[in-house]
């Protein structure tokens, strides 16, 4: 995420780069997030020196883009989200006590209160975590809360994800967000989808050999693969972004 925020300064935007979880002074795990942590960010954003608060987007992937689309949907006035690796829920918080018992924790809090979430399933057969997801995903009817609600959402939308990824099914839920916007009359959603990419699908590209893109090449297709997407993707998002918010 450094790596985007200098890029997205380099092409002549404030980036801001927050860190809101397993960070001096933040919780180390990743349950029960405020929202209001986001929102205090995007308030002080918009009062600083040469921000047009009027042309306001926020960047995030996998958890990240998790969280962009909470912002998104409950902070009024964002003109572009780009969410990599999405989801189409939220899910419960990322800690050990989750994977025993449903519902301990939301990732995400609001006014003192958790968001609602959808539990994890079991571990199971298969590479990755996608059995843990695709378990949850199964029970999303017991749960319907826990589904983003994107019609709130009035800006526009990029989604990023590799049909390769085995962290979780980043391409279903991306189909989910899709099929939720045009059900509930929100604007349409773009969706770049790279068949070959796993859960490193986007970000800056960066020398093969180099520790993140290794790392997220054993969340699904190979270090080649996800830096392809990378360098495919990030054009068009910065396309996005400068198409959204020059209006």
């Amino acid at each position: 995420m450094t790596r985007q925020a200098i890029a997205l300064q380099e092409r002549g935007y404030h980036a801001l780069h927050l860190a809101y979880h397993n960070a001096p002074g933040k919780s180390a795990k990743l349950k029960n997030i405020p929202l209001e942590d986001f929102t205090r960010a995007l308030d002080w954003l918009k009062r600083q020196k040469g921000v047009d608060p009027d042309r306001i987007g926020v960047i995030g992937y996998s958890k990240g883009a998790e969280a962009a689309l909470l912002v998104a949907t409950r902070y009024p006035g964002i003109r572009a989200v780009v969410a990599g690796m999405p989801t189409s829920v939220f899910w419960d918080g990322m800690s050990p006590e989750n994977f025993a018992i449903s519902n301990a924790s939301s990732s995400w809090s609001e006014g003192g209160k958790p968001v609602a979430s959808l539990p994890y399933g079991l571990p199971g057969e298969g590479p990755g975590m996608l059995a843990v997801f695709d378990k949850g995903l199964a029970r999303l009817a017991e749960f319907p809360d826990a589904v983003i609600p994107v019609e709130r959402y009035k800006g526009e939308l990029l989604l990023v994800c590799g049909e390769a990824d085995i962290l979780w099914p980043a391409c279903p839920m991306s189909e989910q967000i899709v099929g939720r916007a045009k059900a509930k009359g929100a604007p349409a959603v773009s969706l770049l989808r790279y068949p070959d990419a796993g859960h490193g699908v986007m970000g800056i590209a960066a020398g093969e050999e180099d520790k993140s893109i290794r790392m997220f090449a054993q969340m699904g297709g190979t270090a080649k693969s996800n830096n392809d997407a990378r360098r495919d993707s990030w054009g068009k998002i910065l396309a996005f972004f400068d198409a959204a918010l020059s209006r």
